[in-house]
């Protein structure tokens, strides 16, 4: 595995060394591993909505990130994604809709086997706290996220791989009725009225209406984008169903959106840190989320992973260097900078299961 640290894009400097190259959102390899930095590169990239960089670091080179997909998987599943979002939004015949489930089933099949492979038991996922430019993007990237966190938690389950193939296709596809939504409404950037409100919740039944008569799509991936904002208690919508009669896919796939919309900004608020998104997970755990999968999903996810560049309350600022399996939530961080920003030429490590008056205050 390379050695190197994830550091958010505004925070590089130049003469920093690539260690992965940077893939655009269509797959297009932007910088080359080993390009070295500078303050154009920087910029352009942040513009372009590259939120970190993974760098070279002799501060942290013994830290090891294991990303949980190949880089050719992610790129062959943003050029898809991509695809799928311009091929709905204009209108589609069901010979070419069949063509284009096709490649989110080949998708659905390279990331359970990229997951499948990976020793890590729990799930890491690096891409949190990113800001998307415009509603194709944000597609994209919660299309991708959810996808994979399905993927982790259908292996776990162990369930059929017929099912966790179905049930990653629903990931993918969980928001296609967004390929309608007026654009003005997704970058709105204080709270939408109850007209649009109301506007916004029709892309349940429109991403449903777009697959429900594609033969080669499995019914239960539909039945994802029709139910994935229904609610335990019925306050959900659009149909306001309970508990079983829910979709268990649906289910899943509620509860993870959910988790990766609170942990990603939008127009109008700042992303909540992973462990606040949990805590809103477990509090609702029961009556807008199935209990079991909360706490499944709890105790599986890393939410900050290896890697991540965190700030903690007494103002240091590190990396996640491990996470160990007895206190997922309380990693080891390796304190890289005072709290006067000034950089160590040692560093120290603090394991915060050791420390619990030390938390992490925010994501750098």
């Amino acid at each position: 595995m390379p050695k190197m640290r994830r550091v958010s894009t505004l925070m590089c400097r130049p003469g920093m060394r690539l260690s992965k190259p940077v893939i655009s959102d269509r797959g297009v390899t932007l910088l080359k591993h080993g390009v070295e930095l500078n303050q154009l590169y920087i910029q352009k990239l942040f513009t372009m909505g590259i939120d970190y960089l993974f760098i070279d670091d002799p501060m942290t080179e013994d830290i090891i990130i294991e990303d949980p997909l190949r880089e050719e998987t992610r790129a062959f599943a943003r050029i898809q994604l991509q695809q799928i979002f311009s091929a709905f939004s204009y209108g589609i015949d069901m010979g070419k809709a069949d063509f284009y489930i096709g490649q989110c089933h080949k998708v659905s099949l390279m990331i359970i086997d990229d997951l499948d492979g990976c020793n890590n038991e729990s799930l890491m996922l690096t891409n949190m706290n990113t800001k998307c430019n415009n509603i194709e993007q944000r597609f994209i990237l919660n299309a991708l996220n959810v996808c994979i966190y399905a993927a982790k938690m259908g292996l776990i389950e162990s369930l059929p791989k017929k099912d966790i193939i179905a049930l990653c296709m629903g990931a993918l596809l969980h928001d296609l009725g967004i390929v309608w939504m007026p654009q003005h409404l997704f970058c709105k950037n204080e709270k939408l009225t109850t007209e649009e409100l109301t506007e916004v919740q029709k892309h349940t039944e429109w991403g449903y209406q777009l697959l429900i008569n594609i033969k080669s799509l499995p019914h239960n991936a539909a039945y994802c984008a029709l139910q994935h904002h229904e609610k335990m208690d019925g306050s959900g919508y659009p149909l306001k169903l309970k508990d079983y009669q829910i979709h268990p896919f649906a289910k899943w796939v509620g509860l993870l959106d959910a988790y990766d919309a609170m942990t990603n900004s939008r127009p109008y608020r700042k992303a909540l840190m992973p462990h606040e998104a949990l805590d809103v997970l477990y509090a609702s755990a029961g009556t807008l989320y199935e209990k079991s999968m909360v706490e499944s999903f709890r105790n599986k996810v890393a939410v900050f992973p290896v890697g991540l560049n965190v700030k903690l309350n007494t103002g240091e600022i590190g990396i996640v260097s491990k996470v160990g399996p007895s206190f997922m939530h309380r990693p080891t961080i390796r304190i890289l900078k005072t709290p006067s920003c000034e950089e160590l030429l040692k560093p120290y490590e603090i394991d915060l299961s050791q420390h619990l008056n030390i938390m992490v205050r925010e994501i750098v």
